[in-house]
Parts: structure tokens; C-alpha cells; sequence
């Protein structure tokens, strides 16, 4: 633990995160009453079924969230997912605060890659729902024009789909509509 010391690191952002969760988890561990309570948390948030990590910001955490609500989302039938659950699980990964001390650790392409994997995930939710994930997506690298582009591409698809559903099913009665007269006459 020494090893990741700020004085010994240099204050570098990613390696003073993991020094500060490694204290703060010998301060739980080497005191009985903490470790008590911090397990029975565990296990009623285990039986919960809520997640039994801390809420560490790292990195590499994080974008590993993003591979698993990714591979959540590509892994479930699009009709059965709760749309309202994973709207407000991509909200906690962009969180502002969240981004802004991720952005701390100077890995612009990292974050992008999150952000890409959360865009492509948030791809099952509704027009307005993406509209309000998208809007969140964008501030991560708003400079970055590349990525400006892919959210732009991903909102008018989302729009043409919506739009598309909004007015198939007139579209059909029409059509059916038609095939009728053709049939009678």
C-alpha cells in the first residue's frame, strides 16, 4: 500500500483513487464494529439483490459498467427490458460528478469508449428517453466533434424509427384499405 502513497506516486489521479479505497478499506477491516456493520450492509444489500460493491470511481470500473450494461441490453429481448431501470442506471454511469472525476485520470479515448458502449446500449429505450441519455452522453467529450457526430447519427436513426412506428399503423389500415376497394371492384 505504501507503494501507492500520493508522496511516493506523484499525486497521480488514478493511483490516488485506488490509495484512498484501499485506506478507507483497512479502516473498515481492522475495526471489528465497522467490519460488522459493513458486512451486515453487504449481505442486505446482497439479499436485495442491489449491487455489494462500494461505490469506488475508477477507470477501468467504470468502463467495465458500461461492457456489462451493454452486454445486458444486447443480451435481453428489447420488449422485456425495463426501460425506466436502464435510463436511470446510464444517468448514475454520466453523472456529471461522476464524469468529472473520471475525466481527472486525462484518458479522453477511455471515456469515449465508455460513452460508445452506453450509447449503443441506451439504443433500446424509447425516443425521449435516448433524447435525455443523449443529451448526457454528449457533455463527456463535448469538444470532440467525431463524437458529436456519431450522438447526431444516433438520434436521427432513433427519430426515423420513432417516427416509422409512430405511423405504421395507418400506414397498414390504408394499405388494407386499399387492397379491399382493389378486391371489390
Amino acid at each position: 500500500m505504501l507503494e501507492l502513497h500520493p508522496d511516493k506516486t506523484g499525486n497521480d489521479p488514478a493511483l490516488s483513487v485506488r490509495f484512498t479505497a484501499l485506506q478507507q478499506a483497512y479502516e473498515v477491516l481492522s475495526d471489528p464494529l465497522k467490519k460488522i456493520q459493513f458486512l451486515q450492509e453487504r449481505w442486505l444489500r446482497k439479499a436485495q439483490g442491489q449491487a455489494t460493491t462500494t461505490d469506488t470511481i475508477d477507470l477501468a470500473g467504470w468502463i467495465k459498467d458500461c461492457v456489462a450494461q451493454d452486454r445486458k441490453t444486447s443480451t435481453q429481448d428489447a420488449d422485456r427490458i425495463d426501460q425506466q431501470d436502464l435510463q436511470l442506471k446510464i444517468e448514475e454511469l454520466v453523472n456529471p460528478d461522476k464524469i468529472a472525476l473520471l475525466r481527472s485520470f486525462a484518458h479522453p479515448e477511455a471515456l469515449l469508449t465508455g460513452a460508445r458502449l452506453l450509447l449503443k446500449a441506451a439504443t433500446v429505450l424509447s425516443f425521449d428517453r435516448f433524447q435525455k441519455i443523449t443529451d448526457s452522453l454528449i457533455k463527456i467529450e463535448p469538444a470532440d466533434l467525431q463524437w458529436q457526430r456519431e450522438i447526431q447519427q444516433g438520434l436521427l436513426r432513433k427519430k426515423r424509427e420513432h417516427n416509422w412506428n409512430r405511423y405504421r399503423v395507418v400506414l397498414l389500415v390504408i394499405l388494407s384499405i386499399l387492397l379491399c376497394l382493389l378486391i371489390a371492384s
